[in-house]
C-alpha cells in the first residue's frame, strides 16, 4: 500500500511538473507571439512614420512652390492679376477702374473749372 501512495504522489508531482513546464511553454510561445506582434507593430508605425515624413517633405515643397506662384503673380500688374485668377478678383479690380475713372474725370473738371476761373 505504501508502495502505491509513493506511486501516487510520484505520479501527482511529475503530473504537475509537466503541467507546470506545458504552461511555461505556453507563456513563453505566447509571449513570443506577443515580442512578434508588438516587433511587427513597431516596424508597421516605423514605416507609417517614414510615410509621414515623405509626405510632410512633399507637402513642404508644394507649399513653398505655391509660396513662389502667388509672389510671383503678386509682383505683376492688378489688370494680369485679374486675367489670371479671374472671378471676384477680376470684377472687384474692374469697379474699382471705374472709380477711378470717374474720379479722374471728376479731378478734370475741377481743374478746368479752377484754370477758367484764373484766367
Amino acid at each position: 500500500m505504501a508502495e502505491n501512495l509513493n506511486y501516487y504522489w510520484q505520479s501527482e508531482f511529475d503530473r504537475k511538473n509537466r503541467e507546470a513546464e506545458y504552461n511555461k511553454l505556453q507563456s513563453d510561445i505566447e509571449n513570443g507571439q506577443r515580442h512578434n506582434s508588438t516587433k511587427e507593430k513597431i516596424e508597421a508605425l516605423e514605416e507609417e512614420n517614414a510615410n509621414l515624413k515623405k509626405s510632410l517633405q512633399y507637402s513642404r515643397s508644394s507649399l513653398s512652390d505655391i509660396e513662389e506662384y502667388y509672389k510671383n503673380l503678386l509682383t505683376k500688374p492688378f489688370k494680369e492679376i485679374a486675367e489670371i485668377t479671374g472671378g471676384d478678383f477680376e470684377k472687384t479690380y474692374d469697379e474699382q477702374q471705374t472709380i477711378l475713372g470717374e474720379w479722374m474725370v471728376s479731378q478734370r473738371a475741377f481743374k478746368e473749372i479752377a484754370m477758367k476761373q484764373v484766367k
